[in-house]
């Protein structure tokens, strides 16, 4: 017996990831309840680094023009970060990422954007009740109660005043954070280094600090000296910061205010400082993404601390997986569309993972790197050069995410071209984003992409195109055709998933359109024709 579900989907987790895909979804007119246990977005800076591609992804949902008319810090702020022995003591070093790493709008339709996760919250929850297919759920929890009923799942949640709901979905998505019950309850296993290192953070006002420190304008502020370790980031563009602390020596108070002084090298007026929290940084990814109905995005997926790396990565999670539900509950994907999840994505999440030292070494200062001697001198210069090639090349890692590669899946139809060569930046290379360019009125390329697939052509390719249209349109598949001045060299025709990742590019005639239409939704039993228009 067939059992009929409430609702297509159900997000566990309002962060920025299960709000984005949520925002998605419902956009697809797929009915989604989403659920979190925060009547409100939370305060204070749990992420704030908003990468290229996670704006890109954003302004396909309508979301990055809100943040950038609300953003404490605008675009155009200073990206560099410098190293200290104190805020207010010995300049280590000043680090830059290239110009040609940071001339973003030459490649991206976005800049990295600085916003606190809130903020973004704020911006989702607000265009969410516009959406007549999508409930929102805040103020309740997961109560770890999941039974596979076969053709949909179903889940226990808890309301405000211990008020108790069943929902039955086709699908379940855990969305919720590192810690996920979802994840636990599905029995799904992680690998990596869990709560491998104990960090802390305060948020504080201080509208004198930058002044004190007399370091000038920056992205990032580091320390490290005998008595504590970590940095400082600026959260608006005059008085609200965030210190992160790797390493807090023994014996030193925990008071906020002492912390901060330590950290500064000097005594600094503090307007209102929050508590001291401390929190475990975990660098781990899930075994699997896909365990029957149940989906795993985000933090659940793939947890590594604070570096911009987590937004970035759940947010491209979150663009992947709502193309992928809306063609198997539409009927034009198939179920490998879902199954390949773990072939496509596990795969860079495992990367960015493996980026991340787990040592739980937190960086320490060399002998009398504060001495204000010749000899303390020539011990800075060494320091420097010791580490500036990590510290730029972490810096420049959130500028190639750009570039970011999924994994050898059936899905992707690729050819000889190596995906993982960055410096092709420019070329069509099947399982990476179609490059970025500016069209001749002005928009964006990324601003022409159907919300279905989009072909992508030259105007030589037209019949190509035309071809490639009638195949999807045969097979239901909701496609766009696009033409453009130039691809590459040698790409005439390309096809483009929603989440801008190229399935399939052709530089010849060599090509059979039925064969590509089917492999990149998992070879769909064909149904009744979607709309599609060439343009």
């Amino acid at each position: 017996m067939t059992t009929v579900a409430d609702v297509e989907v159900v997000v566990i987790g309002g962060g920025p990831t299960g709000l984005a895909l949520t925002l998605d979804l419902g956009r697809r007119g797929i009915r989604t309840v989403v659920v979190d246990r925060g009547l409100a977005p939370l305060p204070g800076v749990r992420a704030g680094g908003l990468s290229a591609r996670m704006m890109e992804h954003l302004r396909r949902l309508g979301v990055a023009p809100i943040l950038k008319d609300v953003a404490p810090l605008q675009p155009g702020w200073p990206k560099s970060n410098i190293l200290t022995t104190r805020l207010a003591g010995h300049l280590v070093g000043e680090f830059t990422p290239s110009e040609t790493t940071l001339d973003f709008l030459s490649f991206a339709a976005e800049m990295p954007q600085n916003a606190p996760s809130w903020l973004v919250e704020s911006a989702i929850r607000g265009l969410l009740v516009e959406e007549p297919t999508v409930e929102t759920l805040f103020g309740w929890q997961f109560r770890d109660d999941l039974v596979d009923l076969g053709d949909c799942v179903e889940i226990g949640l808890e309301g405000p005043n211990g008020a108790v709901r069943r929902i039955s979905a086709a699908y379940v998505v855990a969305a919720d954070g590192a810690n996920s019950r979802v994840r636990r309850t599905a029995g799904i296993e992680v690998e990596g280094s869990a709560r491998f290192d104990t960090r802390w953070t305060v948020e504080f006002r201080s509208v004198l600090l930058r002044h004190i420190m007399g370091k000038g304008r920056h992205n990032g502020y580091n320390f490290t000296n005998a008595d504590v370790s970590g940095g400082v980031l600026q959260q608006d563009a005059t008085s609200l910061w965030t210190m992160h602390f790797h390493a807090i020596a023994p014996g030193v108070d925990r008071d906020p205010r002492t912390l901060i002084r330590l950290a500064v090298g000097a005594d600094v007026p503090v307007e209102w400082t929050s508590e001291l929290t401390q929190w475990h940084a975990n660098a781990f990814s899930a075994t699997t993404l896909v365990k029957g109905r149940v989906l795993l995005v985000g933090d659940a997926a793939h947890a590594m601390p604070p570096g911009g790396y987590g937004l970035h990565l759940g947010n491209s999670d979150a663009a992947d997986l709502a193309w992928r539900l809306d063609a198997v509950l539409r009927g034009w994907g198939g179920r490998t569309v879902l199954d390949a999840l773990d072939a496509e994505r596990l795969p860079l999440g495992r990367a960015y993972v493996g980026m991340v030292d787990t040592s739980g070494n937190a960086p320490s200062a060399p002998a009398d790197a504060e001495l204000d001697t010749p000899e303390g001198t020539a011990v800075r210069i060494a320091w420097e050069a010791a580490v500036r090639e990590g510290v730029v090349r972490q810096m420049e890692r959130l500028a190639t995410s750009l570039f970011d590669t999924v994994g050898p899946s059936p899905l992707i139809l690729r050819d000889d071209t190596d995906p993982l060569d960055w410096s092709r930046r420019e070329e069509v290379v099947p399982g990476r984003r179609l490059p970025h360019s500016w069209l001749a009125d002005g928009r964006s390329l990324f601003d022409v992409l159907g919300p279905g697939f989009t072909i992508v052509y030259v105007d030589d390719a037209a019949g190509d195109a035309a071809t490639l249209l009638t195949a999807a349109r045969d097979r239901g598949i909701p496609t766009t055709a696009v033409r453009v001045d130039r691809l590459d060299p040698i790409t005439r025709v390309a096809l483009v998933r929603p989440d801008h990742v190229v399935a399939w590019r052709s530089s010849d005639a060599c090509w059979d359109p039925q064969h590509v239409v089917a492999a990149v939704v998992g070879a769909a039993v064909p149904v009744d024709p979607a709309s599609a228009t060439l343009r």
